[in-house]
């Protein structure tokens, strides 16, 4: 989305930018929340398609998630601590590792695009 605001000298989509420049003092800047609020909501609806996408993909392979799921819990489930520690922490570490390396991926993506378009 940045990249089409600077493209198109939109300034109301420039991320981070919430604040009308009426004058080149830094102290005159007042943030203008009518661009906050732009940009909350499209941060909103993105949010929104993201979750669309993983209920469309959990019902999809509903069947094959929940195999999944029983046959990384069936040896663990005579001990209901080990269980719990397998659930509440070791799973949600693995999740945010492989979340932080797409974020990591797609931010080396985004510097490429933005250096390629100026």
């Amino acid at each position: 989305m940045e990249i089409f605001a600077r493209k198109n000298k939109i300034e109301t989509l420039v991320s981070g930018n919430y604040y009308s420049r009426d004058s080149t003092n830094f102290e005159d800047y007042d943030i203008n929340y009518n661009i906050w609020l732009i940009q909350a909501s499209i941060w909103c609806f993105i949010c929104f398609l993201m979750k669309i996408f993983i209920y469309l993909i959990m019902l999809r392979w509903n069947e094959l998630l929940e195999d999944f799921g029983k046959y990384l819990l069936s040896n663990v489930e005579l001990y209901p601590r080990l269980e719990l520690m397998f659930v509440m922490i070791i799973v949600p570490l693995i999740m945010n590792s492989v979340q932080v390396k797409f974020l990591f991926l797609f931010i080396l993506i985004y510097i490429f695009i933005y250096l390629y378009i100026y």
